[in-house]
């Protein structure tokens, strides 16, 4: 009896064990990987793409608060929302903004001579959201700032490495005062 009983254990040991650190191994890492924090809310309707964001839809989605850093907006909060549907996904992004610009490309004019640097003001507001598709070393760590580079030269990602850039200009349809 006590020979089953011990074999009883041992094949229960055998057995559970592996089990159990399976478990432990998956809901460790269930608690300590970072979910992320902004949700798209899902709608039955579509929305109007006019930056007034009046829809009830936008009222239900969740908003993400996101300070920027570095440049010359640093410390510029962002409040970004998403609403998707069974066809489209919808973005919506405010800041405050003192010095709104919707014009592309301005320069200054003097009698006949166009002088070749911006206007005061600067160009258009824009925004730049980025996603990786499937892996970009850094980006888990660092986001899109991995992928920052001067006006001279571009990114280089290794290869098979991918990420998705959208870019909303003010004065191409993206922006509403």
């Amino acid at each position: 009896m006590k020979i089953k009983f011990k074999k009883l254990i041992l094949f229960s040991i055998v057995l559970i064990l592996p089990f159990g650190m399976l478990i432990s191994l998956v809901t460790s890492d269930l608690r300590t990987s970072a979910a992320d924090p902004f949700t798209a809310y899902e709608s039955s309707t579509e929305l109007t793409v006019d930056g007034v964001a009046d829809e009830s839809a936008w009222g239900s989605a969740t908003a993400l608060a996101i300070t920027t850093s570095g440049g010359t907006l640093a410390n510029t909060e962002v409040t970004l929302k998403a609403v998707y549907t069974a066809t489209n996904i919808y973005m919506y992004a405010t800041w405050d903004d003192d010095t709104f610009s919707a014009s592309r490309g301005r320069y200054n004019v003097s009698g006949y001579v166009y002088d070749q640097t911006l206007a005061a003001g600067g160009s258009e507001d824009r925004i730049a959201l980025m996603w990786e598709i499937g892996t970009v070393t850094g980006f888990s760590s660092n986001g899109c700032d991995v992928m920052c580079h001067d006006l001279t030269t571009p990114v280089d990602l290794p290869s098979g490495e991918v990420a998705d850039m959208w870019h909303i200009k003010a004065a191409r349809g993206g922006g509403r005062k």
